[in-house]
């Protein structure tokens, strides 16, 4: 598994660089802006303060579009706007032998960068370091529990659903200390 996931991330990384790539080298020295689409996997790493309880890594995957805009012309700084949408799963029949946890997580976010362009003396190759916000708003959480007579023979005796932003759902549920999880997130990013 771990194999795919090396050959996915160099794929999409690929991918991005040649779009990035094609964006920036056609323009001339002075750009007034850019559009990148891009496509990404977000490894995710759940660390949980629980004795007994293993982390776990959900599968994230996003897409997203933006839009570098001058500040002005005589200025090498930019604004890019943007939005994405971001899924992520997880599937785990280890907690016993007769259960199964899975989570689906579905949100959108609007990343917005402030980026300095930076061209490299006698070469093609342009340098964007950036640093911005980014607003998240979680559309969709779902931890489904189904417990088996016996994994083996894949014979259910119950299922549960859970909302994790419903507040009556994640007190019957118990996870998470009984809190639902926030709907509206903001957090910050920097990068080059």
């Amino acid at each position: 598994m771990k194999g795919l996931k090396t050959v996915l991330i160099t794929i999409l990384f690929a991918f991005y660089l040649n779009c990035s790539a094609q964006n920036l080298l056609s323009f001339d020295n002075k750009i007034n802006g850019w559009n990148t689409l891009w496509i990404e996997y977000n490894p995710i790493k759940l660390k949980y303060d629980i004795s007994g309880l293993s982390d776990d890594s959900p599968t994230g995957f996003s897409i997203g579009l933006s839009k570098a805009y001058s500040i002005n012309k005589e200025s090498s700084l930019y604004l890019e706007p943007g939005i994405s949408i971001q899924y992520d799963y997880f599937s785990d029949s280890s907690p016993s032998d007769t259960a199964a946890l899975s989570y689906y997580h579905l949100s959108t976010k609007i990343p917005i960068n402030f980026l300095y362009h930076i061209e490299v003396t006698n070469s093609n190759i342009i340098l964007l370091p950036f640093a911005g916000v980014t607003f998240r708003y979680n559309l969709l959480g779902i931890i489904n529990m189904k417990e088996y007579s016996s994994l083996n023979t894949n014979r259910l005796k119950a299922s549960i659903t859970y909302d994790l932003f419903n507040d009556s759902d994640m007190k019957k549920s118990g996870l998470l200390d009984g809190k639902p999880w926030k709907r509206f997130q903001v957090g910050w990013q920097i990068g080059l």
